[in-house]
């Protein structure tokens, strides 16, 4: 794939992904998954690692797949590429959204799309849940497969955060030290 292809893919991306960086997972997963940069298991790593970093997630998925294409260049590109588009739309959306915004139409498709924006969150969390608890990421789940410390640590950390109030990098830190001492 030339960097040509490489950008014009980005730029689609941040053109018809609505709802954020996290709407975007499924459809960079796709990307990179398919043109064999990464495998799904790497791809779900690249997710905890974007979302461990500062900044939006989509911006450091991205800048990390063009990273691992084209280097420092791809990276930088992969990322104004993915922003570049909804920032031009926001911006042309709001001059006309503030004088419709009571429309029928406006609100009915506002509201279509806030129900495919859950669509694709819902897609990007059973992707991660399917490689984060089962050792298969393609075919049907196999239940036999299901990794019991993923779980019992998913349980443990989502217990604690309804127990107790400590900032979420304290739980991202946790798990990590547990994650490196059980696998």
């Amino acid at each position: 794939m030339n960097l040509v292809t490489f950008l014009l893919t980005f730029v689609k991306i941040g053109t018809i992904t609505y709802g954020g960086g996290l709407a975007m997972i499924p459809l960079l997963q796709d990307f990179a998954t398919s043109n064999g940069w990464l495998s799904v298991r790497d791809f779900t790593d690249l997710i905890a690692i974007s979302q461990s970093t500062p900044g939006p997630i989509a911006i450091n998925l991205a800048t990390f797949i063009g990273f691992k294409k084209f280097l420092f260049s791809g990276a930088v590109l992969a990322s104004v590429a993915v922003v570049l588009p909804g920032t031009f739309l926001v911006i042309l959306v709001s001059k006309f959204l503030q004088h419709f915004n009571e429309h029928p139409t406006v609100r009915l498709t506002l509201a279509g799309l806030k129900v495919s924006v859950i669509g694709l969150l819902g897609m990007a969390v059973y992707q991660v849940a399917r490689v984060a608890f089962f050792d298969s990421t393609s075919g049907p789940i196999p239940w036999a497969q299901f990794d019991i410390k993923a779980g019992i640590l998913f349980i443990g950390v989502w217990v604690a955060n309804q127990k107790t109030s400590f900032h979420p990098v304290v739980y991202l830190v946790c798990g990590g030290v547990i994650g490196v001492l059980l696998w």
